[in-house]
């Protein structure tokens, strides 16, 4: 770390995609640390920097999932404690909402990203321990769905469309809330199960975040 040059903390707030859960894996096979892309940020940004990852397979902005053995995932009932834990927090990545558009949940796009809008007003809006400062925010696109890879059932009949417009909303929301945007949606592709993200894929989103930072 440069000398008299405090470090930087960057919480990582997501669902299964930067958790690295391996494409095609029904067991919930993660990826190593090395191979998930906040590790490779913080590879990539290095020593003034300090990336925590807060992220959970099938976590939602926040709808309740009611199948057996995903309860806690609802992101807006967390993401209070978890400013507070990691405080103090100088960035938050959020990459959430693709859980929302699965076949579970009717959300529209429009509707997913009106979620989100509540989100990140809560982080803007919490301040730990009496700080007057609030982070700053950016907001990842969530990669294209590919339906039809026979991985997942009918868990995800629907998405694809949903995805392409999701992308569309947060574009439109960034603006709106005046927060970064990260557009990964053009650059990203999903993995052979069509949703998550396979090892090229992890590395390209770490370089795409790392361009918003002064290295």
């Amino acid at each position: 770390m440069t000398n008299n040059q405090p470090m930087k903390r960057i919480l990582v707030y997501g669902d299964s995609l930067p958790w690295g859960l391996v494409p095609g894996s029904t067991t919930f096979e993660r990826f190593p640390s090395d191979i998930r892309w906040p590790k490779q940020l913080q590879n990539l940004l290095g020593s003034n920097y300090e990336v925590i990852e807060e992220c959970l397979c099938a976590r939602t902005i926040d709808s309740d999932d009611l199948r057996p053995g995903f309860e806690g995932r609802n992101g807006m009932s967390y993401i209070t404690p978890c400013l507070d834990s990691h405080d103090p927090i100088d960035i938050v990545i959020v990459s959430l909402g693709l859980n929302e558009i699965k076949s579970i949940f009717e959300w529209t796009p429009k509707q997913v990203s009106e979620k989100m809008k509540k989100l990140i007003e809560v982080i803007k809006n919490r301040k730990p321990n009496f700080h007057q400062t609030t982070p700053r925010i950016i907001l990842l696109t969530q990669p294209e769905v590919r339906e039809g890879t026979g991985f997942w059932g009918d868990l995800w009949v629907g998405s694809g469309p949903k995805s392409i417009e999701l992308a569309k909303e947060y574009r439109k929301l960034s603006t709106e809330l005046n927060i970064e945007l990260c557009d990964i949606f053009n650059v990203v592709k999903t993995g052979k199960d069509g949703v998550h993200l396979d090892e090229s894929a992890h590395r390209q989103t770490a370089t795409e975040v790392a361009k918003l930072f002064d290295q």
